[in-house]
């Protein structure tokens, strides 16, 4: 498909660009060509067509808008041909200027918008215009600018951070969750009995039920410290959640990190929002 932009009815030529519609190549909703964008495509049994909200404003960071002014400083009238811009051997664009002349003195000035998503480093861009004179002699005129590249593409996700060593106190955070959303690497035991509501009361103990290392009211959003003593956890916590005297949740996982435990694992209502050990002193979210 051949498509051509005039300024005006019986006007000049300023954009003409061209692109397979076949769907031989890849083609979606969003995509740009030239001063066009694509809203919608399909056939006679079905269509696609992009939401307005996806297109409202939308602006790609990879494009760049290059404008240009071509002097004629000759001693003959330039009948403009076409501007090419390219990196390297590609082409970028390609502007029809037919029908322009600029006499002896005079600038010729236009802008073309040009998508540099391809690019992965610093590139050097050329512009190349083409004229003829009178004389049947044609002239050509180029000049280059750089292209700087900053790597921001999809940012990547931060890195998973490990318990590496038995911790010596937890920083726990009361989120609230239920057992089928705990998000963890362990295999837990939880279990809910009630709905979690605000503020419950808190035990925490081994898995035996011996030692107590954390008793208390939380509010949901907290994050409470839960200290091993003079020791290390090295075996099962069991966190209980209690309101009015009942159990509301009931929570198992091993605490020594010889199983896995990462920042921000969810076991049942408890977040774990930091810990620290010998190896790795203080963690936190």
């Amino acid at each position: 498909m051949v498509i051509k932009v005039y300024d005006g009815i019986n006007g000049n030529l300023v954009q003409k660009f061209k692109f397979d519609a076949t769907c031989a190549k890849p083609l979606r909703t969003e995509d740009v060509f030239g001063a066009f964008t694509v809203t919608g495509l399909g056939d006679k049994k079905n269509s696609i067509t992009a939401s307005s909200s996806s297109l409202s404003g939308v602006v790609a960071e990879s494009e760049f808008e290059f404008t240009f002014s071509i002097l004629n400083n000759g001693e003959t009238d330039a009948f403009l041909k076409d501007i090419t811009i390219s990196s390297g051997n590609t082409e970028l664009a390609s502007i029809d200027l037919s029908g322009n002349t600029v006499e002896i003195g005079r600038t010729y000035s236009n802008s073309e918008t040009i998508d540099l998503s391809f690019i992965t480093e610093s590139s050097e861009i050329s512009i190349t215009a083409s004229a003829d004179s009178p004389f049947d002699f044609e002239c050509r005129a180029s000049d280059t600018v750089t292209v700087g590249y900053e790597s921001r593409g999809v940012e990547n996700p931060p890195q998973e951070v490990q318990c590496l060593y038995c911790p010596k106190s937890f920083l726990f955070k009361l989120i609230g969750s239920t057992c089928e959303e705990s998000n963890n690497s362990q295999d837990i035991y939880c279990s809910d009995k009630a709905p979690i509501l605000d503020p419950v009361h808190v035990v925490i103990t081994d898995g035996h039920f011996k030692h107590v290392f954390f008793e208390g009211e939380v509010k949901k959003g907290s994050i409470f410290e839960v200290i091993a003593g003079h020791s290390s956890f090295k075996t099962d916590l069991v966190v209980k959640i209690i309101h009015g005297g009942n159990i509301a949740q009931i929570i198992k996982f091993h605490t020594s990190c010889n199983k896995p435990i990462f920042l921000g694992d969810i076991f049942g209502s408890i977040e774990i929002a930091g810990w620290a050990n010998l190896k790795q002193g203080l963690v936190t979210l």
